[in-house]
């Protein structure tokens, strides 16, 4: 006794076999390259397509005095205060009373 297979289901079939066959193929070739790659001897250092000489332009020196190798003094305590302000802190939320207990034997 057989079965009846409607047209869907067998375009179903066919695809989900294309499919699998698409994955096996891929992956052998996948494994085959992975695997002639193992056997190659390794590149050593492939050429660099960036240049590795850079030069920097020199600035001319507009400033007559060398400079220090001391960083500038920190603001002070008063500058700083005047720009930075501290939020003052929120305000306390008041508790809700509890709502009154319930009886399961007082319905009204």
């Amino acid at each position: 006794m057989c079965c009846y297979i409607g047209k869907a289901t067998k375009i179903f079939i066919f695809l989900l076999t294309l499919l699998l066959a698409a994955a096996l193929v891929f992956g052998f070739a996948f494994l085959a390259r992975r695997q002639s790659s193992d056997d190659a001897p390794p590149v050593s250092n492939p050429p660099s397509i960036y240049p590795t000489n850079f030069t920097t332009p020199s600035l001319p020196d507009n400033h007559a005095t060398p400079h220090s190798s001391s960083p500038p003094p920190p603001p002070s305590s008063s500058h700083v205060a005047s720009t930075t302000q501290v939020a003052p802190p929120p305000p306390r939320l008041r508790s809700a009373a509890p709502p009154p207990a319930l009886c399961p034997g007082n319905e009204s």
